[in-house]
């Protein structure tokens, strides 16, 4: 992280809800990554969902806890294209899913993700496609344990390391521009619908390449 953005995040009210979708939400904004989660205070649930209703982005509640509320933000043309490729179809069919069509994934997952919340069931490792991450690295930290990874970035890395390097680099650098815009005084209109979030081609999440046997 360069040094003015370290002092904007040292100087600035972390609580505040357009800096919190600065840090969370920069690679879906920047148009990197297909989803991002964003955990927000309760109080501010109903403001987010106002906030994403005339964008191209889905801001759906996955849980509600007494205090704070996780959202997932995702473009579903982007997401479902990303679901409807083999290793993504075959390890949602692993891992309990019978049914591939979006709404019908994120309707059991957040079933199973509330029951997590309330420790009646493990974490449910779904969540990593829903993210978008790459389906071999979603598989290698199921078989693994989370062990055994290449490295670890925004999420543990056991397959196309090099690639998925230079992805983490683009991710940080999208998080840099994203907290200098909101520390310029950028609106939520210009921070949503940014030039780079109208780009259709999301980079780095192809599930295509890797031969999934189960």
């Amino acid at each position: 992280m360069s040094e003015d953005v370290f002092q904007i995040i040292t100087n600035t009210d972390l609580k505040a809800l357009k800096m919190q979708m600065a840090l969370q939400c920069s690679p879906l904004l920047a148009g990197l990554k297909v989803s991002n989660l964003f955990i927000v205070s309760s109080k501010d649930e109903k403001h987010v969902q106002r906030l994403f209703r005339r964008s191209d982005i889905t801001a759906r509640i996955i849980y509600k806890g007494n205090e704070k509320t996780t959202f997932l933000l995702y473009r579903s043309y982007e997401l479902e294209a990303y679901m409807a490729q083999e290793g993504v179809k075959k390890l949602l069919a692993w891992l309990g899913y019978t049914k591939i069509r979006l709404e019908d994934v994120l309707d059991l997952f957040c079933q199973r993700y509330g029951q997590y919340r309330q420790r009646k069931r493990e974490f449910p490792h779904e969540m990593g496609l829903l993210l978008g991450y790459p389906v071999g690295d979603v598989y290698g930290f199921i078989i693994n344990q989370g062990k055994n990874y290449l490295y670890t970035g925004y999420w543990k890395v056991y397959d196309n390391l090099t690639e998925t390097l230079k992805l983490f680099e683009q991710f940080e650098q999208a998080k840099e521009l994203m907290i200098r815009r909101v520390n310029a005084g950028a609106g939520f209109s210009d921070i949503i619908m940014t030039p780079e979030s109208k780009r259709r081609k999301i980079r780095g999440v192809s599930a295509s390449n890797f031969n999934l046997t189960l």
